[in-house]
């Protein structure tokens, strides 16, 4: 009878539900309910999913499960449709309409086999007990991370900067360290659980979104390439020649935009910072509680989540959401390894398959993971382990080689050299490219030094932390074993393989394969980008570190855990600071955000250059720029008329200009793609701008200025 009731209300409020859906998208249009109801139908399948995908976990864990599911679904669905034809409006508010439904088959057919949800690894399950005083705490922890945001906010700018922190109040430090000084106290007491982790989201959420707060017209190049590439699908359905990747993203963000109005620039600025922000903290903590097998040392480790690499979490990039995907797939895979039968591996199959329609960079690894995780020879349940032993042996060996290998045929794909150097797999520079140096400076500025030494020793710190957790796991971990449980060489040695196979693929990827064709500070962003992923897999012992040491300092006398905490706060702090581009005493960034100085000089020269072909010789903020005005309009001989950072001829002769702007270079870039017209545009804060700008006063046809002279624009004709 019960479950008949509930069955009428899952089928009544569904009806509600898609009856709101349709007449909003239909008829009244309205973003802001298009939001509510994006969450009402979150609140309303997730769940149900969640069940379907983790049967035996907690409820909270089961949530996350389906929301992860969902995306994926949504992310696979219309990447098909796009490579099959086009991801359409009508696409997507299809699956809204079959989502009830379908969540509804999967409650049905759970039936009365159901597994009720386990409270055993549920990190939630208590309730406040000193309500007045995690009340007060809960109150100023929200006060300040508020007026953090506000601070923020009010420094705001559509001027080009360096660093945010340039620009932003000092006083911002003092209010989001109050706030975490107050977190990691309430998080080594581990007692308010129910309330503490929705108050860790929120000061995750301030931790990653600086750049979306501080630069309204938006931060970097990739993520005004890829807002033009949703905007343009989301008028035509498709773009040509389409993509092999970043699909997984586009589908994701044109979901929301077609089916629930929001626009595609705020779901594209928002994706990335928000699902952070949600999915982390809880599926940190179903990895720790399996982990530790204890609640509150669980609930301790949730400290750390704030001290590994997350500056790839601040922006909405393909490789960011494929970042945070492998991450996610990481952590979910933990209750699996160590409790067997607790978790089917379709969820993380699908996931690995999403990662990779994100990111080639992300997802190759996670296809890899996968592999080594469905392969598992010391599995009791594995049916042929010899030959999955075999298997795992050749994912390790040939994994290694992997991301290399793409890089080499994507070359030679595209009509390039197949760009690998073997000179630099000689063991000198091998040992060169590992940066292995403890860096410590003193500059005599003892919170520079402090925040220097911990973040250019971050990745150290994490790996001594590492091996530490491996060494307890293996050594202390015997006493909490189960007649079921598997030892832990047996747990740990697939994360091992894994990092091990992305340490091969970073320094091959840094030493040997050659990427002349990017712009010099572009070259060695690819390996880099793997750094993040193998510290995501050391994440399992880096958990059972935090737990087990914090638990020992919670034992402490009161003059110790009070030096903990604030350690750990400073250390956070640092890690704040150290998680966006700075300018200081120690490091100038060599980037500029996008100003609207910028948007103003795009705007004049495609206003002045009315009935000309012509082409523009400008840095990569104006491209940007440039992009975010006009998406893809131009092209010649295949060439993007604005420089981009994958190097080229067009960019070349920017560079030619800088150094000494002549008409010769401008006919040169005339003729290379055919066009009558050529703008050079000089920023203000170049170094030797003025000098750059008398010359080619002397050698322009015409030159004028926007925003006050912060960009001169210099024309040249035939």
């Amino acid at each position: 009878m019960n479950q008949w009731l509930t069955n009428v209300k899952f089928t009544t409020i569904s009806t509600f539900f898609l009856a709101a859906f349709v007449a909003n998208v239909f008829i009244f249009k309205i973003p802001a309910i298009g939001i509510i109801l994006l969450f009402f139908m979150l609140a309303l399948i997730t769940p149900t999913i969640g069940r379907a995908a983790a049967p035996k976990e907690a409820r909270s864990t089961q949530f996350v499960f389906g929301l992860f599911v969902l995306l994926s679904v949504i992310a696979l669905i219309g990447s098909l449709f796009y490579y099959l034809s086009s991801f359409s409006a009508l696409v997507a508010v299809v699956i809204v309409l079959l989502a009830p439904s379908t969540a509804w088959l999967l409650k049905k057919r759970a039936g009365k086999s159901a597994v009720p949800a386990s409270t055993e690894h549920d990190p939630l399950i208590e309730l406040p007990k000193k309500i007045k005083v995690i009340g007060i705490a809960a109150a100023i922890i929200i006060s300040a991370l508020t007026i953090t945001v506000i601070l923020i906010i009010n420094s705001a700018t559509e001027n080009a900067v360096r660093s945010p922190w340039t620009i932003i109040s000092p006083m911002v430090f003092l209010t989001f360290g109050l706030a975490i000084i107050l977190i990691v106290a309430l998080l080594l007491k581990a007692q308010e659980r129910a309330l503490i982790i929705p108050l860790v989201s929120f000061g995750l959420f301030v931790f990653l979104s600086v750049t979306l707060l501080v630069f309204p017209i938006g931060y970097g190049f990739d993520s005004f390439i890829h807002q033009a590439t949703e905007n343009h699908i989301a008028e035509f359905g498709t773009i040509t020649p389409k993509p092999f990747y970043y699909i997984g993203q586009y589908s994701m963000i044109l979901f929301l935009h077609y089916a629930f109005l929001i626009p595609v620039e705020w779901a594209d600025k928002l994706l990335l910072p928000i699902l952070a922000s949600l999915f982390l903290p809880f599926t940190w903590l179903t990895a720790a509680t399996h982990l530790l097998k204890e609640k509150k040392a669980a609930i301790r480790s949730l400290i750390f989540l704030f001290l590994i690499p997350l500056s790839s979490f601040i922006v909405t990039t393909p490789q960011g959401l494929g970042n945070l995907w492998f991450f996610l797939i990481i952590l979910l895979s933990i209750p699996r390894l160590i409790d067997r039968n607790n978790l089917p591996i379709w969820p993380l199959i699908l996931g690995a398959i999403v990662t990779l329609l994100i990111h080639p960079i992300a997802g190759i690894p996670a296809i890899l993971f996968i592999a080594l995780l469905s392969t598992d020879n010391k599995n009791e349940e594995q049916r042929f382990p010899r030959l999955a032993k075999i298997f795992s042996w050749l994912v390790i060996l040939f994994g290694g080689l992997a991301l290399p290998a793409t890089f080499i045929i994507n070359n030679l794909r595209s009509g390039q050299s197949w760009g690998f150097n073997f000179s630099g797999l000689a063991p000198t520079s091998l040992f060169q490219n590992l940066h292995l140096d403890l860096f410590f400076e003193n500059r005599f500025l003892p919170i520079l030094d402090f925040v220097y030494f911990f973040g250019w020793n971050q990745i150290l710190i994490l790996v001594v932390g590492t091996i530490i957790g491996l060494v307890w796991m293996i050594i202390n971990d015997r006493q909490n074993k189960g007649a079921n449980d598997r030892s832990p060489l047996q747990i740990a040695w697939i994360y091992i393989a894994m990092a091990v196979i992305l340490f091969i693929n970073f320094i091959v990827t840094a030493a040997a394969v050659d990427f002349s064709f990017l712009i010099d500070y572009e070259r060695g962003n690819y390996a880099a980008r793997l750094i993040p992923l193998i510290i995501f897999c050391l994440v399992p012992f880096i958990i059972i570190f935090a737990g087990k040491s914090l638990t020992k300092i919670q034992e402490k006398p009161t003059v110790l855990k009070l030096t903990s905490i604030i350690l750990l706060t400073a250390l956070i702090t640092a890690a704040f600071y150290f998680n966006y581009p700075r300018k200081d005493a120690y490091e100038t960034n060599h980037g500029f955000n996008v100003s609207q100085a910028d948007i103003a000089a795009v705007r004049d020269v495609d206003h002045d250059a009315v009935g000309h072909k012509y082409i523009v010789l400008a840095n990569q903020s104006t491209s940007a720029a440039a992009i975010s005005q006009f998406g893809f309009t131009n092209y010649y001989d295949n060439q993007f008329y604005y420089p981009i950072p994958t190097g080229g001829t067009l960019y070349q002769l920017f560079l030619t200009m800088n150094e000494h702007p002549t008409r010769e270079t401008a006919l040169a870039a005339m003729d290379l793609l055919g066009v009558e017209r050529v703008y050079y545009l000089v920023s203000d804060y170049w170094w030797q701008a003025d000098r750059i700008t008398e010359t080619a006063k002397t050698t322009a046809d015409k030159w004028w200025s926007v925003e006050e002279e912060k960009v001169m624009i210099f024309e040249y004709e035939k």
